[in-house]
């Protein structure tokens, strides 16, 4: 048994390292904030944020040598819709620097909720059913990075609160159990190295039970042919008998009286499961078709 647990965590490392292999040659694009062009910012859009606008020009202004008059150019030009009204109607002194424009798109178009409510929010985040692992992850980083776009200040530990939060809270109990016990093991695992490793649990259960399942499938099938086998050898040694009696009796000069006949295919009379209508034997002598 030590030998084949050995064994097991063996496969599950490697697979481990596999997963990060292919994560790590994936290819990667690295943009230059100069090139990168930024999608205007309207205040109406479900696709982008104002944190994400917030983020990628400042990203452009810190890079662009020009003064603050230029800098609230660019970034006014950027605006569009409900968000370049709001600033058109704000007093002149309160947007004269990119810092004071972009405050006032945070507090008019950005998230209501205070970080306290966020967060307990994602506190309160379990994986639903029929969510997958992915899905499940996706969802908590989300909801963090919503905490933290509010106040970056807010949070001390995000990968602590990501792996214990995941860890806790996954649906299937035996693989919230094993999380746990790689939590308390390795205290400084990744969060995504330790949502690549309850996949492959995940993955390695599934396949177990499919295995278990056929197993346990292969004896029901076996029952069946065996009752099978042992009826019709039953008709076969009580026909035997009855043709040895009819036999006998003829040699000895008595009448016969012929007991009436009784089919193990279908149960009725006048006839016997070779010959019954409503069943056939096939190849192999075995019974196929309706039994009862």
């Amino acid at each position: 048994m030590g030998d084949v647990e050995e064994l097991k965590r063996e496969l599950q490392d490697l697979k481990l390292q596999m997963a990060h292999i292919k994560r790590e040659e994936e290819p990667k694009f690295l943009f230059s904030p100069k090139q990168r062009k930024i999608e205007k910012f309207s205040g109406k859009s479900d696709d982008q944020t104002v944190y994400d606008f917030i983020d990628d020009v400042s990203r452009v202004l810190d890079t662009r040598p020009t003064s603050a008059e230029e800098k609230v150019d660019f970034l006014i030009s950027h605006l569009e819709g409900p968000a370049r009204e709001e600033i058109k109607y704000r007093h002149p002194a309160a947007k004269k620097t990119p810092k004071q424009i972009l405050d006032i798109l945070r507090e008019t178009f950005g998230e209501r909720a205070t970080p306290s409510e966020l967060t307990a929010d994602f506190y309160g985040t379990k994986q639903e059913d029929g969510q997958s692992l992915q899905e499940f992850c996706h969802v908590l980083m989300k909801k963090l990075d919503r905490i933290v776009k509010v106040d970056n200040s807010f949070v001390t530990e995000p990968e602590k609160m990501l792996r214990n939060q995941f860890a806790e809270n996954v649906n299937d109990t035996w693989l919230r159990r094993e999380l746990k016990k790689l939590v308390r093991a390795k205290s400084a695992i990744p969060f995504t190295e330790l949502r690549e490793e309850a996949i492959v649990l995940s993955m390695d259960r599934d396949e177990k039970e499919v295995n278990l399942r056929k197993k346990r499938e292969v004896p029901i099938y076996a029952e069946a042919a065996s009752t099978e086998m042992a009826d019709f050898m039953k008709e076969m040694k009580e026909e035997l008998s009855s043709l040895r009696s009819e036999i006998r009796s003829i040699k000895e000069g008595k009448s016969v009286e012929r007991k009436e006949r009784r089919c193990y295919g279908c149960r009725e009379t006048g006839h016997i499961r070779k010959n019954c209508p409503k069943t056939h034997l096939n190849s192999k002598g075995l019974l196929s078709g309706a039994s009862q």
